[in-house]
């Protein structure tokens, strides 16, 4: 039988919580002007473009973060390769304790210990 929807589509939760982390750092990233689209394919969350992704290549493959779960070093160097393999960097996304946006750009030099860490500071 073909898929429907129940009687009262009142009870579907809604396809994004306002308030959520994701939503959150999605909204921080587009309100500076960034395109974001999915990453799955990179095994990250979204790809940041600087423009419409039909005329800019993603400059960043974005990975959101529980600030509460520590980030592995294996974690942090995979995530680094692949995206400059895929020749993009990699921006690390999560909240503070007052929920504004905290994003690290990472860029894969070669090895975990040489790798090169900027904090961009951005305010609500």
């Amino acid at each position: 039988p073909p898929c429907s929807l129940p009687p009262s589509s009142s009870s579907l939760p809604l396809p994004l919580d306002p308030l959520a982390p994701r939503y959150l750092l999605f909204r921080a990233l587009w309100v500076r002007g960034f395109w974001l689209t999915d990453a799955l394919k990179f095994g990250a969350d979204f790809l940041a473009y600087p423009g419409d992704p039909r005329d800019h290549h993603a400059q960043y493959l974005v990975t959101t973060l529980d600030p509460l779960q520590p980030l592995s070093a294996r974690a942090l160097g995979c995530g680094s390769r692949v995206a400059e393999a895929a020749r993009k960097r990699l921006l690390l996304a999560s909240l503070s304790s007052n929920r504004s946006p905290v994003l690290i750009s990472v860029g894969y030099c070669g090895s975990l210990s040489s790798a090169k860490v900027a904090a961009l500071a951005f305010d609500r």
